[in-house]
């Protein structure tokens, strides 16, 4: 894995051709006075970070789900009948 490399905003803005051509082979930090203000990052690393953050949580693990059987032609969909319950009288050791 190579160094990230950071570089001031003066900088970025003057050589932005150059900043874009090196972000495809790794991020690029921007700092504002020492401080990362930024990254840039090549176009494939922002569609995985969109993506992975688009899916997070159950959501998610359902929308990859669905993906998974478009890929693979099916899957198998339940429905499930929803229970009908009937509480009973608690039996507290009384008889």
């Amino acid at each position: 894995m190579s160094k990230t490399v950071r570089i001031g905003v003066a900088r970025a803005k003057a050589t932005l051709s150059s900043v874009l051509r090196s972000a495809e082979k790794q991020p690029v930090v921007i700092q504002s006075r020492g401080r990362d203000i930024g990254a840039v990052v090549s176009m494939d690393d922002y569609l995985l970070l969109k993506d992975a953050t688009a899916k997070a949580g159950g959501a998610g693990f359902l929308a990859r789900v669905a993906e998974l059987k478009k890929q693979h032609g099916g899957g198998v969909d339940l429905e499930v009948p929803p229970m009908k319950l009937t509480p009973e009288r608690p039996d507290f050791g009384r008889r």
